[in-house]
């Protein structure tokens, strides 16, 4: 007669707690190890073995051994609440473990970003921004060297646990403090800051130059919002001449005017701009040659003192 075999089934694992004893797990912000004991949590190496916190899978399951024990690498989170633990081995799972998991509340970090024109993004740090699921918005709250707290609302690409990739914005000037809201709780820190670059100067025009003057002169930069300006003149023969340039609404990012007066010969005109920086630009102005047309009046005889001429 032949031999046959014996079916045999695979005891369910169970979870019976924690290690050490308890219902709450306090967790670092990146998470951090956990071990559940119970029973039937397989034996080898090569055991298929899983464990679940609710929808979301731990990583790097060890076995200990003694087999009535497994621990794992709980993912990142935001806050607290209650989960349910499974272990599944061989894909049969156990009764769920009622757990609460509790993470460290959201932090920004120290930090000092600074405006760059060429890259599309630029990225926020800290701890506990949670994964895609937690609401996460960003802006900039003006503190220096631009209208004082105004707000700028940014644009968040996407962000994880620990960082925030925000579209970089339209250039300004000064010095703006960063603040997220993560889940409806707003962050922000005196040493989280965002720089603007400083003013640049790259050209000038100038309208309608004449010797009577004056003359409105335009210099075409970038980053020139919220800015002062004055002009240094320095005629031939090494008289100066400053002059403030008040703002007005010609103003732009783009560009500053300033009204300049009559002048003389070849000059050059100094720019200084002052914003969270000071620049200088310096340009050359030719003022017309002076030309004598003719005397208004012919005299025909003149003093011996001499006489005026017009």
């Amino acid at each position: 007669e032949g031999a046959f075999a014996t079916p045999y089934s695979l005891p369910l694992p169970t979870v019976t707690g924690l290690n050490p004893t308890g219902s709450i797990i306090n967790l670092p912000t990146q998470g951090g190890r956990i071990t559940l004991v119970g029973t039937a949590f397989g034996v080898g190496a090569d055991a298929m073995r899983n464990v679940t916190l609710g929808s979301r899978t731990c990583r790097d399951v060890e076995m200990s051994s003694t087999v009535d024990a497994i621990s794992c690498v709980v993912p990142h989170g935001l806050g607290s609440g209650p989960v349910s633990a499974t272990v599944i081995i061989a894909g049969q799972a156990s009764a769920p473990l009622a757990l609460t998991l509790t993470y460290d509340s959201a932090s920004l970090d120290a930090q000092a970003i600074v405006f760059d024109e060429t890259k599309p993004t630029f990225t926020i740090t800290g701890a506990s921004f949670g994964d895609q699921s937690v609401a996460v918005s960003a802006s900039l709250k003006c503190v220096s060297r631009c209208p004082l707290d105004q707000v700028l609302p940014l644009a968040v690409v996407s962000h994880d646990h620990t960082s925030v990739v925000v579209a970089t914005t339209s250039s300004r000037t000064g010095v703006w403090q960063v603040e997220l809201q993560v889940a409806a709780s707003p962050l922000t820190r005196d040493d989280a800051l965002f720089y603007f670059s400083g003013p640049r100067l790259t050209s000038f025009t100038v309208d309608d130059l004449t010797l009577a003057g004056p003359h409105n002169i335009k210099f075409v930069g970038s980053n020139l919002a919220n800015v002062s300006a004055s002009i240094t003149f320095t005629y031939p023969l090494g008289a100066s001449q400053t002059v403030g340039c008040p703002e007005s609404d010609q103003w732009t990012n783009e560009l500053v005017s300033c009204v300049v007066p009559a002048g003389y010969g070849t000059v050059t005109a100094d720019i200084t701009v002052v914003a969270n920086v000071s620049i200088t630009f310096s340009a050359s102005i030719v003022y017309p040659t002076p030309v004598v047309s003719g005397i208004e009046s012919a005299l025909a005889s003149y003093p011996t003192a001499g006489g005026s001429v017009i």
